[in-house]
């Protein structure tokens, strides 16, 4: 790939027009572009009482197969929550970090396309119900030489009470 030199252009209402000059290094095309993925159906998480605990986990994909060993780290990204609820016209919670457990790095072996799995363990118990917990999680290249086209897992946990709440009306009537 050739070295390309651009030009970006951000207007605000109301503020001046500001013009930022990007640089994109040469790159390899012999470079395989991943993105980190959860492995279930959705990253969206509603967990019903009295189930006070969900496991998932997530892996990292590769387009094609690599030449070398490449490892990854996961992280819970807190930081992000701001960005994701502005990104996503959201207002949800931060999930505690200290109800998210999962440990281990992600490792995609030479000649292979995606990675061993991590499981996530969240757990609800001091949780408000019906609150949106967000779980941000990144990955991070420790080694190897991949392309990162998604690096974020963003999970959203929602505790639900399964139990029906029964009305009882009583009237009085004196005579």
């Amino acid at each position: 790939l050739k070295e390309r030199y651009g030009r970006i252009t951000v207007k605000a209402e109301g503020a001046g027009e500001v013009k930022i000059n990007v640089h994109q290094a040469a790159g390899s095309v012999d470079i395989a572009q991943g993105s980190f993925v959860c492995t279930d159906a959705s990253t969206n998480l509603v967990l019903n009482v009295p189930e006070l605990t969900t496991t998932t986990s997530v892996k990292f994909r590769l387009s094609r197969s690599v030449t070398e060993d490449v490892v990854l780290s996961v992280s819970f990204d807190g930081s992000y929550l701001d960005e994701y609820n502005y990104i996503n016209k959201d207002s949800h919670s931060l999930m505690p970090q200290a109800n998210i457990s999962f440990s281990g790095e992600l490792r995609i072996p030479a000649g292979e396309t995606e990675s061993n799995a991590i499981i996530v363990s969240m757990d609800a118990s001091s949780l408000d119900f019906l609150t949106a917990y967000l779980v941000p999680l990144k990955a991070k290249l420790l080694s190897g030489n991949i392309a990162m086209a998604q690096d974020r897992v963003n999970l959203v946990l929602v505790k639900q009470n399964i139990r029906r709440n029964k009305n009882l009306v009583i009237f009085e009537v004196n005579d």
